[in-house]
């Protein structure tokens, strides 16, 4: 059960640090730093984590949408994306707070990757924080990392 503790443990830090940076408007995760530490090496783990978990339930979503092959995917695609956003607010701040972290740009480079070959349309500015610079990337050739956050559909595990 060793991993299953695991995974409840870090559940639980992902979202209590989340709604703590969003309560207190505080941007950063200073007050968590020796709990995420401890559980996951560093704040880059961390921070995957949190975008990993947005991103699977984001390609999750976007799988009915993928089947329903409409016309013109971009609203469905879009509706997707407020939708995924507005589930875990929290956890989309704690994203767009360190949308500049080297931790999530593969896995940001990675999703846009997988959105735009399944759908044709960029993720970037189709998520709330996105624009069209997002979309085209910094002049430096990096792609940026997008940001996202939904909240599992299970309820929390004591």
């Amino acid at each position: 059960m060793t991993g299953w503790n695991t995974a409840k443990r870090r559940y639980r830090l992902v979202h209590y640090a989340a709604a703590d940076v969003a309560r207190s408007g505080q941007p950063g995760l200073t007050r968590w730093l020796p709990a995420i530490e401890a559980e996951y090496g560093n704040v880059g783990n961390f921070l995957a984590d949190i975008q990993r978990r947005c991103f699977t339930t984001a390609l999750a979503r976007l799988d009915s949408v993928i089947e329903t092959s409409p016309a013109d995917p971009k609203a469905p695609v879009a509706a997707v994306f407020a939708e995924v956003a507005s589930v875990y607010p929290d956890l989309w701040q704690v994203l767009r707070d360190h949308a500049g972290h080297p931790a999530l740009a593969e896995g940001s480079v990675r999703f846009r990757r997988s959105v735009l070959a399944c759908t044709g349309i960029d993720p970037a500015v189709l998520m709330p924080g996105g624009s069209p610079h997002d979309r085209t990337g910094p002049a430096d050739g990096t792609e940026p990392a997008l940001p996202s956050a939904v909240r599992p559909v299970w309820p929390e595990v004591h």
